[in-house]
């Protein structure tokens, strides 16, 4: 398995990978708080099932795109841009969140490491 080169570089990589994990399984972290589940919940609800599945495979499972397009039976262009639009999607939330609350999020999320 190669490693996946982020076109973001690896810090938006790792944050990425963070709330995807929250996304996925908020229930592993019960130190999350009303603000954050709210984000986790927002963040489910925006995403297309497509665009979860392909980027859980991106920066979860740190699958290429290559590698994700063949396990997920699609094209590997289409791996790309459906990552595209989750990124994008994900950034607009972000922005959003930051200007709500900009202090918390950025002690909260953007600080964090992935684990």
């Amino acid at each position: 398995m190669s490693r996946p080169v982020y076109r973001r570089g690896e810090p938006y990589a790792q944050k990425t990978a963070h709330l995807l994990r929250h996304m996925v399984h908020p229930e592993l972290d019960p130190a999350l708080d009303q603000y954050q589940l709210a984000l986790v919940k927002e963040l489910r609800d925006k995403l297309t099932p497509r665009e979860t599945e392909c980027m859980v495979h991106y920066y979860l499972l740190r699958e290429s795109m290559r590698e994700a397009a063949l396990r997920l039976g699609i094209n590997i262009s289409t791996v790309s841009r459906t990552v595209e639009r989750g990124e994008a999607k994900l950034d607009s939330l972000l922005k959003l969140a930051a200007s709500i609350s900009p202090i918390r999020l950025n002690q909260d999320w953007s600080d964090r490491r992935a684990s």
